[in-house]
Order: structure tokens, then C-alpha cells, then sequence
């Protein structure tokens, strides 16, 4: 049997927020899992919002020196419970988890179904 060579481009690094799901019963235990890719070094964080803008919690703050787009920082994995930054649990609704760095605003949506 003979093989052939498969050709694939790999594509460049980019900045990305990432979700474990879109979706969460923080009543019964769940928890967001959320990890995030940054190639450019500096300071990021990561914040939940409601749809209106109002602030809820941080998730994830942190100084990033070694990132480049040849090897991207990739955080390691941190979780929402559902609760805000004073530990009361969120109404049912829908919000914006935000990570802002250098040079990278990202959002991605999460419903909370109590």
C-alpha cells in the first residue's frame, strides 16, 4: 500500500475566549468553565456582565509577559459559579462573560436557568 501526503495549513494564533458550555444551572452545582488564548503580552482580565453592562464578577485578572504570536499564552482553566463578586447567585438570564487584553476585547454569551 502506498500513502500520500497530506498538506495542511495551520492557522496563526489568534485571541479567544472559550467556553466549556452556554449554559449553566448554578442551583444544582454548575459551574462555567472558561480558559483563554492572548498573544500579545500585557495585562488581561476576564469579567461577567449582565446584557445592560451592569458589572457581576472577575473572574480572572492577570499580567502576561511571554506571549507572542508564535507561542500564545493559554490560560489555564477558571470557573463562573453562577454568583456575583458579593456571593449572591444570579437571577435566570443571559450574560456577557468579557475578556479584555491588549490589543483583544472578546465576549461570549452564558444563560443562567435556575
Amino acid at each position: 500500500e502506498s500513502y500520500q501526503v497530506a498538506r495542511v495549513s495551520i492557522p496563526a494564533p489568534v485571541n479567544a475566549l472559550i467556553l466549556d458550555h452556554n449554559g449553566m444551572d448554578p442551583m444544582h452545582g454548575d459551574k462555567l468553565g472558561v480558559q483563554f488564548s492572548q498573544v500579545q503580552p500585557g495585562h488581561v482580565w476576564v469579567k461577567v456582565f449582565t446584557l445592560m453592562g451592569e458589572y457581576v464578577a472577575t473572574l480572572d485578572e492577570e499580567d502576561i509577559s511571554t506571549a507572542s504570536s508564535g507561542n500564545p499564552f493559554i490560560s489555564g482553566k477558571f470557573y463562573w459559579n453562577g454568583q456575583t463578586s458579593g456571593g449572591r447567585t444570579v437571577a435566570s438570564g443571559v450574560y456577557m462573560v468579557h475578556l479584555e487584553g491588549k490589543d483583544n476585547r472578546s465576549n461570549a454569551k452564558v444563560a443562567v436557568i435556575k
